[in-house]
């Protein structure tokens, strides 16, 4: 009855870890629109967003930190009003040179692309 169980136990594990996605974090460095929201990955694992529809430029975006876990992207994002950081944690399901999506946890798709501007 235990080796049932252990082979259950290491075929489940198995399962599981087949499940998770590893993504190349080298993939994300550069610059993501989607409609008129922007995303800029940076060495270090430092970035920054805006949103040119609320005339939002570059030079006035939200900073923040990023790390990628497996299939875990989390922006940590850093508000000069109280020096507050808010982490925001979403689950990749595409990165290529050129496109990136993810959803956060109430399903909320993202698409992006890279752009050379």
């Amino acid at each position: 009855m235990k080796s049932k169980l252990w082979v259950i136990l290491l075929l489940s594990a198995g399962l599981l870890a087949a499940c998770k996605k590893d993504f190349d974090e080298n993939l994300m460095l550069g610059k993501w629109r989607e409609g008129t929201e922007y995303y800029r990955y940076d060495t270090e694992h430092e970035g920054a967003t805006w949103d040119t529809g609320d005339d939002v430029s570059e030079e006035e975006a939200t900073i923040f930190t990023w790390e990628i876990n497996g299939d875990r992207l989390c922006h940590y994002h850093r508000f000069s009003v109280g020096s507050a950081i808010v982490p925001k944690t979403y689950t990749l399901t595409k990165l290529t040179e050129s496109a990136l999506q993810y959803h956060d946890d109430t399903g909320k798709e993202h698409n992006y692309v890279k752009v050379n501007e």
